[in-house]
């Protein structure tokens, strides 16, 4: 083999052996349909990613007049902003939450899905949102959808970034 040719071989090699799982996109969502809980829920999700959100919307049927119920709201990350958004989830808010000792291996890939869905239950373990506690009191939990390429992507991804699991649930 000359030498020209070789070099084109391990280059080529080389490049698909370093190919990392990607996260491709981060959705934030409220849902709630009371208006001013909603409101507060829309600034909740503003402050905690900077990103401004948009509100979801039902179409009602024609015997209702045909108008929009909002649902609540929704916060969506380009590639980038997710991948700070999850090292923040990953290593401020998952190590500071009460009780909290992983995530169960098997419960989290039960479904074999694009996505990693993390149900938070409450606002307030963002640490933003505790400057005005009194405001966000009561106020209710957020759904974070990790979006990747394939699942196999996932389980790679998740244990490159030493993502939090219960070693129990493994074995």
């Amino acid at each position: 083999m000359s030498r020209i040719a070789f070099k084109k071989f391990a280059t080529k090699n080389l490049v698909h052996s370093f190919n990392s799982p990607e996260l491709i996109s981060t959705s934030l969502s409220f849902f709630n349909k009371d208006p001013s809980k909603l409101v507060l829920g829309a600034s909740a999700l503003n402050i905690v990613t900077r990103k401004s959100p948009s509100i979801l919307y039902n179409k009602l049927s024609k015997k209702r007049n045909s108008r929009d119920e909002s649902l609540g709201c929704q916060v969506f990350l380009n590639k980038t902003d997710s991948k700070v958004f999850f090292n923040y989830l990953n290593f401020v808010i998952l190590p500071n939450l009460r009780d909290f000792n992983g995530f169960c291996f098997e419960k989290v890939f039960k479904y074999p899905t694009n996505s990693l869905i993390i149900k938070i239950e409450d606002l307030l373990v963002f640490p933003e949102l505790n400057k005005d506690l009194d405001l966000f009191y009561g106020l209710g939990g957020v759904t974070v959808v990790f979006n990747f390429h394939t699942t196999k992507n996932i389980k790679s991804f998740l244990a490159l970034q030493n993502f939090p699991f219960n070693d129990s649930a493994r074995n």
